[in-house]
């Protein structure tokens, strides 16, 4: 959920010798920062010169071209990495370099700690929760001030919040949301327990670590003012309670308030009250009541419903007294889905039952009556189907007239007797057939295969160009190449090829002079981290000649690697896994230059690396595939692929 900024924030150079200033526009005072001479790029592990540059502006890296964040020191913590914007202030990621340990330090704006009775309730509040150490609540170390500017330096926890979390997988199942709600009700009751409110209950600061255990961060101090100068609110008001929209102060209720509606965006995947702008949801919550989430998610207990509209009553009274009492309902409603109750059935009428109880009386003798006359009925029944069955087998066996019958049975007999024993003459020799060639079997060796690595015709692209396929390496290869609706499948195994020799599948065509080869990599090989899937450059005989090899390893890491004939392995680039998949990669020869690209959809590149490698003229360029791994084989899908020659000069 995007948050519009609710102050600008600017940053003013000076010069190395005067230490760097950041500030909030329109305020007199402002927080010192020194520059800090070098800063380390995250993506590409080099180091930059910073001294000329603001602390905490974004750069450029003179080295990828991503952007960086300009580091800077303030007391004994440096300041490197921006970690999110709160309402309060700002979040960072810091070193504190006495104690060697990573925390998060939130930059509070200066208009919230304007006078000297702000600033002093501030210390207290911090100076209360530092006392606190609970297991649901992230840890307050501190509370420092830069001249006036004060700043919070808080326990970092590395996990997902809840915000993360809801943008990737959507509204959370039912036994998930109230495990996390339970969580952080035991967290306010620690804080409450206290005397403190956390003032700022969210999914952006509710992170959940390895266990999946819920945590709240970003400790707010009700100290913090909502309203600016101006009168105007602060952040945006998706889970903050009605109260303090009328400039209450933070209370226990506001908090649970926060929790509810968190709980219904998690469950509905709805805010409590929308709008198409702040103003409109300001008015909405102000006036109007939300909609019941049963509306919303019919398949939700009832329990959980009622939890969930209770701790966003309009009035703070009405919600529930404390966290402790939403704990314990919400471990009713949680031991109510794990064993819900069984239906009851109605009582029965004591008129109804009075009255059939003495009709049972006059029914019972009629009931033996019947009963007794079936039990007669069926044994009788069975008697004459036995006497029948007796007769029909003495007349047959002892009358006259079925002797030409008897005759004919006597040679079916016969004949049957026959039959069995052929078959089992049959079944006894087949049986030593199968136990002399098993025996056989046992005594002899299995043939080798020899490997082969002789090339075949995968398949003949649309423009007419051929492509072969073959396999490298000393021990044989399986896997297979299909091309199909213009998508190359290719399967193949292949172990130790990282910092080995050539231990793969291979399919390839000719190309002579300049080129332009690339395709775009639907499904890489990820068995093992050294697995190897992408575009390989040979000369005219791909087994006997150097080459490079462009594409991705199983770990995910982008990489340009030169593979000597003599069995000689160098990385020329490697670059990290990133967020959106590397999709089009491509190669660009001119003579001896060989000039690789990357592309999101194919039609705009950028240069990955230039290398000179004396080829011959004529090159051998197609797509490899290795696991890894012993007996396993891989899956590559190659698309869109082109091998133009003599490519225009924009052609990348």
């Amino acid at each position: 959920m995007a948050r519009e900024p609710d102050i600008g924030i600017a940053v003013r150079a000076r010069s190395s010798s005067q230490p760097v200033r950041l500030f909030v526009q329109n305020t007199q005072r402002a927080i010192q920062l020194e520059a800090v001479e070098l800063a380390h790029c995250p993506f590409c592990k080099n180091s930059t010169p910073t001294a000329a540059h603001a602390p905490l502006s974004r750069i450029d890296c003179p080295i990828c071209g991503k952007q960086i964040l300009v580091p800077g020191r303030l007391g004994i913590f440096l300041l490197h990495e921006h970690i999110g914007e709160g309402e309060m202030g700002s979040i960072y990621r810091a070193t504190d370099e006495t104690l060697e340990r990573e925390v998060a330090i939130k930059l509070i704006r200066i208009g919230q700690a304007d006078s000297p009775e702000s600033r002093e309730r501030l210390k207290r509040e911090a100076c209360a929760a530092s006392k606190l150490n609970h297991p649901r609540v992230a840890q307050v170390y501190s509370l420092n001030f830069a001249g006036d500017h004060p700043y919070l330096v808080m326990e970092l926890i590395a996990g997902l919040d809840l915000s993360e979390k809801f943008n990737r997988e959507g509204p959370l199942p039912e036994r998930a949301a109230l495990r996390i709600a339970l969580d952080i009700a035991d967290g306010l009751s620690a804080l409450r327990r206290e005397g403190l409110v956390h003032g700022d209950v969210k999914p952006a600061n509710i992170v959940l670590d390895r266990d999946g255990n819920a945590k709240l961060v970003d400790f707010g101090l009700s100290g913090m003012t909502r309203y600016d100068s101006q009168g105007h609110f602060i952040g945006t008001p998706y889970f903050i309670a009605p109260e303090l929209l009328q400039g209450i102060v933070d209370t226990h209720q506001s908090d649970l308030y926060s929790l509810g509606a968190t709980l219904y965006y998690l469950l509905s995947g709805k805010l409590t009250h929308e709008g198409e702008t702040h103003t409109d949801i300001l008015k909405a919550r102000l006036t109007q009541k939300p909609m019941p989430i049963d509306k919303l998610v019919p398949h939700l207990s009832p329990a959980t419903c009622r939890l969930v509209m209770h701790l966003i009553e309009f009035s703070p009274p009405k919600r529930p007294a404390n966290s402790e009492i939403v704990a314990a309902e919400i471990r009713e409603a949680l031991a109510l889905l794990e064993n819900p109750p069984k239906p009851v059935a109605p009582p029965r009428r004591r008129r109804k039952y009075r009255v059939s109880s003495r009709l049972r009386l006059f029914q019972m003798n009629w009931r033996r009556t019947q009963a007794r006359r079936y039990r007669y009925r069926r044994v009788f029944v069975r008697l004459f189907v036995i006497a029948v069955f007796v007769g029909g087998i003495a007349f047959a066996v002892f009358h006259p007239s079925c002797e030409p019958y008897r005759t004919r049975l006597r040679q079916a007999f016969d004949q049957r007797d026959k039959i069995v024993e052929a078959v089992s003459i049959w079944m006894q020799s087949a049986v030593s057939r199968v136990h002399l060639l098993i025996e056989r079997n046992r005594t002899s060796q299995p043939p080798t295969r020899a490997p082969d690595t002789s090339p075949k015709i995968a398949f003949t692209a649309e423009h007419g160009g051929v492509w072969f396929t073959m396999a490298f390496g000393t021990s044989p290869q399986s896997g297979s190449a299909i091309y199909a609706g213009g998508t190359l499948i290719l399967q193949g195994s292949g172990t130790a090829m990282w910092e080995g020799p050539d231990c793969c599948r291979y399919v390839w065509s000719r190309a002579e002079g300049a080129y332009h080869f690339s395709a775009s990599l639907l499904v890489h090989a990820d068995q093992d981290p050294l697995a190897m899937t992408g575009l390989m450059i040979k000369g005219a005989n791909p087994a006997q000649s150097d080459g490079l090899f462009f594409g991705i390893l199983g770990s995910g890491d982008l990489v340009l690697q030169l593979r000597r004939a003599n069995g000689e392995r160098l990385v020329l680039k490697r670059e990290p896994p990133r967020v959106s998949p590397w999709r089009y990669l491509g190669f660009n020869r001119t003579g001896d230059t060989f000039a690789t690209h990357i592309s999101e959809d194919g039609r705009e590149w950028s240069p990955f690396m230039t290398y000179t490698l004396p080829l011959a003229s004529t090159n051998s360029v197609g797509f490899v595939v290795s696991s890894n791994r012993d007996h396993t084989l891989a899956t590559a899908k190659f698309t869109s692929i082109q091998l133009i020659k003599n490519p225009p000069l924009k052609q990348p």
